[in-house]
């Protein structure tokens, strides 16, 4: 897939994903949808969107600093987003 149609789905389904903000282009953070970051600390936002470059790469991938979670934005959603997976799969 491409990086346009990646953050094009992220941005779908920003409202599911708690404190969701676009750090700059290509790299956004929120709160960890799998382990939830911090129980103490409300602020704290570990899970990081951001573009995949290793061995020229031409997508997006996700990665929780807390939990240690990580996978393509494909995998993601098909795991995070399963109702929003089988349109992504079409494009």
């Amino acid at each position: 897939m491409s990086i346009g149609l990646d953050q094009l789905y992220i941005n779908m389904i920003a409202g599911r994903l708690e404190r969701f903000s676009w750090v700059r282009d290509r790299l956004a953070c929120c709160r960890c949808p799998m382990c939830g970051d911090s129980q103490r600390k409300n602020n704290k936002r570990r899970f990081y969107v951001y573009q995949d470059t290793k061995h020229g790469a031409n997508h997006l991938s996700v990665s929780c600093h807390n939990c240690s979670y990580g996978n393509p934005v494909s995998r993601f959603l098909e795991e995070f987003a399963p109702d929003v997976y089988p349109e992504y799969r079409m494009e």
